[in-house]
């Protein structure tokens, strides 16, 4: 081979590797950017036990609708447990954000979760036991869902609250992909536990979740929000 062809080979492979490094960087720029808000702590703990907590919930949703159709043989009363659960959120998710303007929302993301860990706990005792109603899963559909319509305002704030303004953006779209994926797992981790066990282990796979979320908010260190 020629010098000059030396030469030639040389400057190109020096220029490639160059171009291989620069490519490798910009991706690990890029990743950082995508997860950046998970560099902070607080919000670490927060979608970590979001996380958790979102795929317990589809796991009762799905076990919940399952459990009524064995109890009614109707597709008529899943759809009016599904209306009962989300109807408050349609009502309440004004008033929840107003409630969350003028109050610690620590404190009342704690008590909507701790509300939330009752109903899947006494879902789960009535269902092992046997003892459960269709009039009983209405009620606790309802409390669920005014839970909720008063909690979700107060976690969204939360998120601004655990990354602050300049990581807003990157905290809020991950939690959405959070909700999505949840929203795939939940119900396939609840199909499986249906069918190896029964709705009342998938009520208690929920109550877990939910404490494992609660566990993630009071580990969570914020500075008092001023009035």
């Amino acid at each position: 081979m020629s010098k000059g062809c030396q030469w030639f080979t040389l400057t190109y492979a020096l220029e490639y590797a160059g171009g291989v490094n620069d490519t490798s960087s910009q991706i690990r720029t890029v990743a950082r950017r995508q997860f950046s808000s998970l560099a902070i702590y607080n919000f670490r703990l927060f979608f970590a036990g979001s996380g958790v907590s979102f795929v317990g919930t589809w796991i009762q949703q799905i076990a919940a609708y399952w459990l009524i159709l064995q109890l009614t043989d109707s597709p008529i009363a899943v759809g009016a447990l599904a209306l009962v659960q989300t109807l408050p959120v349609t009502l309440f998710a004004l008033v929840g954000g107003a409630v969350a303007d003028r109050v610690d929302l620590r404190r009342m993301v704690l008590a909507c979760e701790s509300v939330l860990l009752a109903q899947a706990t006494l879902l789960c005792v009535l269902a092992l036991t046997g003892a459960v109603t269709v009039a009983q899963l209405y009620a606790l559909g309802l409390v669920r869902g005014v839970a909720l319509a008063l909690n979700a305002p107060a976690r969204h704030t939360l998120v601004f609250q655990t990354v602050g303004r300049d990581d807003l953006p990157n905290a809020v779209a991950l939690m959405a992909s959070l909700g999505t994926t949840a929203r795939i797992l939940g119900p396939a981790i609840g199909g499986i536990v249906l069918a190896a066990s029964g709705p009342g282990e998938a009520f208690a796979l929920n109550a877990a979740a939910t404490l494992v979320g609660i566990v993630a908010i009071l580990a969570i260190r914020l500075a008092p929000r001023p009035p």
